[in-house]
């Protein structure tokens, strides 16, 4: 299982946390604005997502990027 901001979701062998994000983004159960990830609390870059792969038992929490100056 993988929490997403307390929320548990079946695990996917063989995914990046991108992958992982999109499929929860088309159940439409997520924003898909830019979003700052933290993966069992260590910060991912944005362009790390895409590279880095879940394991089972991953905790995730995902917010919105912060804006402004």
């Amino acid at each position: 299982m993988i929490t997403v901001n307390n929320q548990q979701y079946e695990f996917i062998e063989h995914v990046t946390i991108a992958g992982f994000l999109d499929s929860i983004q088309n159940k439409h159960e997520m924003s898909t604005s830019a979003l700052l990830v933290i993966v069992n609390d260590v910060l991912i870059s944005p362009a790390a997502i895409h590279q880095v792969f879940i394991n089972d038992g991953d905790v995730l929490k995902i917010r919105n990027l912060p804006v402004g100056g």
